[in-house]
């Protein structure tokens, strides 16, 4: 990570996501927000169950914010803690950690799924099939005048 600014950060999390440095910031940012966890947690800390971790989390959230406790899960299941799968079901559907659906965003371009008519259809074909003559019709001028070229008639 270059500095501790924005952009600084932000370099860290691109590069990091290779080399596990992103991890390893979130886990900085979110510090004292595992703390409290932990705390909160006591015994259960190392292995919470989903009822220990929705009892602790509005408090969690009330104090560190929910950007915070969302990152501090998040990182958790990152690294593989005994509880990933619990947590991964809370980021994914629980009321007040659950991470914010993402807008779908569009990587190729759209099919035209339009159906045509019949007509349509036959005018398409009929056009391939011209292009397709013509270029039939090119080759054979080309062959011919290379024949005649090399003396071939």
């Amino acid at each position: 990570m270059d500095e501790a600014s924005p952009a600084g950060i932000r370099a860290g999390v691109k590069a990091g996501r290779i080399d596990g440095s992103m991890e390893a910031i979130a886990t900085i940012l979110t510090d004292v927000c595992l703390a409290d966890c932990i705390e909160q947690l006591g015994d259960h800390a190392d292995n919470p169950s989903t009822e220990e971790l929705r009892e602790v989390n509005p408090g969690l959230i009330e104090r560190h914010g929910v950007a915070s406790v969302r990152i501090m899960l998040a990182s958790t299941v990152a690294g593989e803690a005994p509880a990933s799968a619990i947590i991964r079901d809370l980021l994914k559907s629980d009321e007040l950690v659950a991470l914010p659906k993402v807008e779908e965003i569009q990587i190729a371009p759209l099919l035209d799924t339009q159906t045509r008519s019949d007509e349509e259809q036959a005018a398409i074909r009929a056009k391939r099939a011209e292009v397709k003559q013509a270029k039939k019709q090119e080759a054979r001028a080309r062959k011919a005048q290379s024949d005649a070229a090399r003396g071939r008639s």
